[in-house]
């Protein structure tokens, strides 16, 4: 199996260029894989002085959010699930 990946990535490498394989495998990686590389729930602002607001907006939506978290879905350091604010 390994030699068949092997030969499959030569070809890949031939056919494309060293570049775009790189990229095809790391998107291919990322589609596939359990790491969250975007936040579950993102609240951007219009500019607005209303910052408080849109946290709590985005507090609710968190636990409103019926899906089950992943091991990665929550920030190490905080422990809190991975939200992005922009005010």
């Amino acid at each position: 199996m390994g030699l068949a990946n092997a030969e499959a990535y030569q070809r890949q490498v031939e056919a494309l260029g060293k570049g775009p394989t790189a990229l095809v495998n790391a998107i291919k990686a990322l589609a596939v894989g359990n790491t969250a590389f975007m936040p579950k729930i993102l609240v951007v602002g219009g500019g607005s002085n209303q910052g408080v607001l849109e946290s709590l907006g985005t507090m609710l939506m968190d636990k409103m959010d019926t899906s089950s978290p992943g091991p990665d879905s929550a920030n190490p350091v905080t422990g809190k699930a991975d939200t992005a604010i922009s005010v």
